[in-house]
């Protein structure tokens, strides 16, 4: 039965992630940095309260809001607070499994050296040393307060919604039932969205057992969230009911940052599906009140080189947005074949256009552990040029290198 469970995970995930990024006209670089702590030894074993982090901004050091996500054992992060929280390996102190986060619009330019007080620094550069995209500097210091900003994402667990910059989200169990774009962090403004669809179907030997499963089957329950200076993260465990009593389940983390969310989960798969002639395929999308005229633009619109299964797809909106949807998917299941499921006529009352993916062959999966991942991005602008860009950096995230500074090598 893991077929459908696949399926399923694709489902959820990206019906219950609400697709949309509302991006100020300040904020021209959407985007979120994670670094590993595996690739931060010397902040291992360090208390979590003395790192700090700067940017280089108007020749002056500014600290920037970030903050640090641990993960347990099984690589997922861990949820503070809820029905049913985790637990950290060592609270309050930094180590291998813990992550820095913090927003790509803060970081900065390079320091000169003369910028840097006494005490050991670190600088974090993104991209390459010939194109770099932005840098920030990491100090172990004592004890100070971090720098907040109010109203960048919050979460209100006894309503279940999500409060950010420019956007608010609501859930009615399982899905959300709720979207729209707001002018001041805290409002819930008005809701954008009609229907969330989810049709999934999976055979067995060859079409001698099918099933077919639709959003009206979908079960949930909330784990709990962990709430942040930089981000939300709300975990639920979602199911589908399958014959003789079984289900298909799996857990979605929802990430909610100030200018993009991301949905994430961990696929796996001990047996390959052709072993039990299984196959299957999944529609997923989001219907809309308002948003008739949209135009859709999709990844092998534009001269970007061949791409069988485009990853990511557009809607360029009438009012000079543009609607941005990606998935990133790992390993194996970059054998999927992914569709942009679009229609700009549905039935009455249906909501215009319907925009998702169509995902299909199943069969060709083999057998491991991936992470699938769905980002919702929302830019002010239809320029083809800018949605390529964003498309780019959230399918494959420059790399970020670490190196000591104040010293020798540092111009």
């Amino acid at each position: 039965m893991q077929r459908i469970r696949l399926a399923f995970l694709i489902a959820c995930l990206l019906t219950s992630l609400p697709a949309w990024l509302w991006a100020e006209a300040t904020s021209a670089r959407p985007g979120v940095i994670v670094l590993e702590g595996r690739d931060l030894p010397f902040l291992h074993q360090q208390t979590l309260s003395h790192i700090q982090i700067f940017a280089f901004h108007s020749t002056t050091l500014t600290p920037i809001p970030f903050q640090i996500d641990a993960r347990d054992r099984r690589g997922r992060w861990v949820i503070k607070a809820g029905p049913r929280p985790s637990q950290d390996d060592q609270p309050g102190r930094f180590d291998p499994n813990d992550a820095i986060v913090f927003l790509r619009r803060d970081m900065g330019e390079r320091s000169p050296t003369a910028a840097f007080p006494a005490g050991g620094w670190h600088e974090v550069r993104l991209g390459s040393d010939e194109t770099p995209l932005g840098f920030v500097y990491i100090r172990v210091g004592v004890k100070s307060a971090r720098p907040t900003r109010p109203g960048l994402v919050r979460y209100d667990p006894q309503q279940d919604r999500v409060y950010a910059e420019g956007y608010s989200v609501a859930f009615d169990t399982p899905l959300p039932s709720h979207l729209a774009f707001v002018d001041s962090p805290g409002d819930l403004g008005q809701n954008l969205i009609s229907h969330i669809g989810v049709d999934a179907e999976v055979n067995f030997l060859g079409g001698l057992l099918n099933i077919r499963r639709t959003d009206k089957d979908l079960h949930a329950r909330l784990y709990g969230h962990t709430q942040g200076p930089v981000r939300v993260i709300r975990r639920a465990r979602y199911w589908f009911p399958l014959p003789f009593g079984l289900r298909a389940r799996g857990r979605i983390d929802l990430i909610f940052y100030p200018d993009f969310v991301e949905g994430t989960a961990l696929v796996k798969l001990k047996i390959p599906p052709r072993f039990i002639l299984a196959d299957g395929e999944v529609s997923t999308y989001f219907n809309f009140l308002d948003f008739g005229q949209a135009r859709l633009l999709q990844a092998d619109d534009l001269p970007i080189g061949e791409e069988q299964s485009p990853r990511w797809a557009a809607l360029q909106l009438p009012t000079g947005q543009t609607l941005l949807l990606v998935m990133r998917l790992e390993g194996g299941l970059q054998q999927l074949v992914q569709q942009t499921y679009f229609s700009n006529a549905g039935p009455p009352h249906s909501g215009q256009p319907s925009f998702g993916f169509h995902f299909s062959n199943i069969a060709r999966l083999v057998a491991g552990r991936y992470r699938l991942s769905a980002f919702g991005i929302l830019l002010e602008t239809t320029d083809p040029e800018v949605i390529q860009s964003t498309a780019a950096f959230f399918l494959s995230p420059p790399s970020a290198s670490v190196t000591p500074v104040g010293g020798a090598g540092h111009e």
